[in-house]
């Protein structure tokens, strides 16, 4: 009996799918399987409602200082954004919810967070520029002109975590500690993720889970 080593997955649309004359609704389960879109598509990548994420590689640093950037065109004001943690229970969790943008860290000693409402809705069908930058026990948050800021306490042994990070949701949950509200998936495109200045590629991401469509969002 022969084995099959390696398997292609069809790129492009099905429709009117039927089994022995009969259509196929709905499936039971879905791998990897984005919803086809007519018009005209633009650069960037696409969280569909079925839920889905990417992990990037462990180049990030949780622990001291970092700037992550990254545009995003939300489909719901709810959803996960970012997040990354350490096996020490350190954490870095950006989520939409309601429309607000909150971002809540972890050093080892104690949870801080902070937070942004935005007066224009970020579900308008635009681009929206979100930054997150820490520098020790300061965490700065700015989405589009509006910036708040939070001063946590300082940890006398900080330490240099190179954790992978999660865009776009979470497995399950699992990684989330119970001090994080659950939060589902976010629905809708990112774009220009740049982490410390250095622009990141999600076609090179360590891994891709759920109905994601990377370098290419529906433009409506």
């Amino acid at each position: 009996m022969s084995s099959i080593n390696s398997v292609y997955s069809f790129s492009g649309c099905l429709s009117n799918l039927q089994l022995n004359g009969a259509s196929i609704a709905s499936a039971s389960q879905t791998f990897s399987v984005t919803p086809c879109f007519e018009g005209p598509m633009e650069t960037g990548t696409y969280f569909s409602t079925e839920g889905g994420y990417v992990v990037l590689d462990e180049s990030f640093n949780i622990g001291l200082k970092f700037e992550i950037a990254f545009e995003v065109r939300p489909r719901s004001s709810s959803g996960i954004l970012v997040h990354g943690h350490s096996v020490n229970g350190e954490y870095l969790n950006v989520h939409m919810r309601n429309g607000q943008v909150i971002v809540k860290v972890n050093n080892g000693v104690r949870d801080f967070s902070t937070s942004v409402t935005p007066k224009q809705n970020l579900c308008d069908g635009r681009w929206h520029r979100i930054t997150v930058i820490r520098d020790s026990n300061v965490v700065q948050l700015d989405v589009d002109s509006e910036v708040n800021h939070v001063v946590g306490p300082l940890n006398p042994k900080p330490v240099d975590h190179r954790e992978p990070v999660f865009v776009g949701g979470v497995p399950g949950e699992s990684l989330l500690t119970p001090r994080l509200t659950p939060s589902k998936p976010f629905t809708g495109c990112i774009r220009h993720f740049v982490i410390d200045g250095r622009p990141v590629s999600f076609s090179k991401a360590a891994l891709v889970s759920g109905a994601v469509s990377i370098n290419s969002c529906p433009t409506a």
